[in-house]
């Protein structure tokens, strides 16, 4: 057996592992905590397997841009990417993350790597903070506050964001990516060539944040739109990741 069917089999085989675990973990953390398998190798329609789907709205053959946004996992998972070395899969818990429907989640994604340091898989977690909050407000208010018998205010739900599966499926990949990169720059009301560079630091981490660099060809489209050389998109997000502790 060649190198390549080597890691095939492997890939295969620890696919099969964590896809048939899938299902007790969504059992075990209720309804509302999403548990998703990205296969990295088809970002167009990374999604293999998923419970609980109704947290971002998403189904199995969606993309990676029709999840969470402003996910600094997708930060760390673009290094692992571009890095291929015998290193342990990588883990990155705790971190915010707006769902397509605009609702607050806790996120925790893991990275997985084959023997040769590549990545292939990613499982993620995203939990919906919003109920327990709201219950929590419930109970206090039902309580009092201090005795006081003041009620705890309700805060209102979180403005809807626009969804990335809002977009027409005519548009294809490339459209929703082009439609990312657009609403990033446009944001600041000025032309690429008047950006500053921190301007254009901060268009690049919303397109990070909405999964544009994990897509092929994603890294040359955004550098293509901000004016700016690929080997300043890496510095850039090294830049980000360094702000963000990744």
């Amino acid at each position: 057996m060649n190198d390549h069917a080597h890691l095939a089999h492997e890939r295969a085989i620890i696919r099969t592992a964590i896809t048939a675990t899938l299902p007790a973990i969504g059992a075990m953390v209720g309804k509302f905590v999403e548990v998703v398998l990205h296969d990295l190798e088809r970002p167009d329609a990374s999604v293999v397997y998923i419970v609980n789907g109704h947290v971002t709205g998403r189904q199995v053959g969606d993309s990676l841009l029709d999840g969470p946004k402003d996910d600094k996992a997708f930060l760390a998972a673009r290094k692992e990417l571009d890095l291929v070395a015998p290193t342990p899969h990588s883990v990155i818990v705790g971190y915010p993350t707006v769902s397509p429907q605009g609702v607050l989640l806790r996120s925790a994604t893991v990275v997985f790597r084959d023997a040769s340091g590549a990545p292939f898989l990613a499982l993620c977690m995203n939990a919906d903070v919003s109920f327990p909050k709201e219950a929590l407000n419930w109970f206090a208010g039902f309580l009092g506050d201090g005795g006081s018998g003041a009620a705890a205010t309700v805060p209102a739900p979180a403005p809807a964001l626009p969804a990335t599966r809002g977009v027409p499926q005519t548009a294809g990949l490339d459209g929703v990516v082009d439609s990312i990169i657009r609403d990033a720059i446009v944001r600041h009301g000025k032309p690429v060539r008047e950006m500053t560079r921190q301007e254009k630091l901060d268009a690049l981490e919303v397109m990070a944040g909405r999964g544009v660099l994990m897509v092929r060809g994603g890294v040359a489209k955004v550098a293509q739109a901000l004016s700016v050389s690929r080997y300043t998109i890496y510095n850039y997000l090294e830049r980000l990741r360094q702000r963000e502790g990744l």
